[in-house]
């Protein structure tokens, strides 16, 4: 983003408003180029010899997404503030 003020204030609003969105922050420091706001957790486990089932990726895909999807729904009106629309 080239308005690296801009930019920040955003990132720093997802960090302190993230966790109503499943957001965590690796606790490092905002910096101008990257700064990683994740939500990002494993859905399934199981052995390095074993293959799940498609279905149980499929199954496990979907709950997340609709556990996931009201939450995101807030982002833009955390975010809308940070813009002069």
């Amino acid at each position: 983003m080239a308005d690296l003020a801009k930019r920040r204030e955003i990132v720093e609003r997802l960090i302190a408003e993230g966790s109503k969105f499943g957001f965590r922050h690796s606790g490092r420091e905002v910096k101008d180029n990257y700064t990683r706001v994740s939500g990002r957790e494993r859905l399934l486990r199981w052995n390095e010899d074993d293959e799940p089932e498609s279905d149980s990726i499929r199954a496990a895909v979907k709950k997340k997404l609709d556990e996931v999807f009201p939450k995101l729904e807030g982002v833009p009106v955390v975010l809308k503030p940070l813009f002069n629309l």
